[in-house]
């Protein structure tokens, strides 16, 4: 028995007993989804803007950044004032887009992410590329916590799925928090009314 094989049946030999993962029961919710997600938006850089109807989504930009704003949308039935390839291939492309809006599938409430697949982007570096970044999500997806988030993907597979949680932030030992170094320098959620 040579010195590796000799390590491993030691390791295998010298396992510790199995637990069972303790089950977790997140604490009922003390204020509505709605309040608690646009609290954890706020607390990790992002804004919340509560739309009864997506149009309204357009205003907004224009109000917030001006008719002459170049801007993209991968949402159903929101056109924006640039079309995108649907057969984007490499992402490089989309480093001009300066404001892009992206669809999210749910919202967690505790900390504010939002659920993204491929299959609302026409291509997954769209969130992370452009510098200014908008995400719809109906008031009605939203769950109190990722316990409750990752039940919902329990079973379901996707290509691609990223949960985002503001906009790009990083800091260092001095605690410098710099917003955008790496990514979009501002994160809108855009929050659909239930009525929808």
């Amino acid at each position: 028995m040579n010195s590796r094989e000799r390590i491993l049946s030691t390791v295998r030999q010298n396992q510790p007993i199995s637990v069972a993962l303790p089950l977790v029961t997140p604490p009922d919710p003390v204020a509505p989804l709605s309040d608690t997600f646009c609290k954890g938006v706020e607390r990790i850089g992002g804004q919340v803007i509560r739309v009864q109807d997506p149009g309204r989504i357009t205003a907004y930009v224009r109000e917030a950044f001006g008719p002459e704003m170049d801007w993209v949308s991968a949402v159903d039935g929101l056109a924006g004032t640039r079309q995108l390839d649907q057969n984007l291939h490499r992402g490089h492309t989309l480093a001009t887009v300066e404001l892009a809006i992206c669809a999210g599938h749910f919202g967690v409430a505790e900390n504010g992410a939002i659920w993204v697949t491929d299959d609302s982007l026409p291509h997954r570096a769209l969130p992370f590329l452009c510098q200014h970044l908008g995400l719809v999500v109906a008031e009605s997806a939203l769950v109190a916590t990722m316990h409750d988030a990752y039940r919902l993907l329990d079973g379901r597979t996707f290509d691609y799925g990223v949960f985002i949680a503001g906009p790009s932030k990083t800091a260092d030992i001095e605690q410098s928090l710099v917003i955008g170094a790496h990514g979009p320098r501002s994160l809108t959620v855009f929050l659909l009314a239930d009525s929808l």
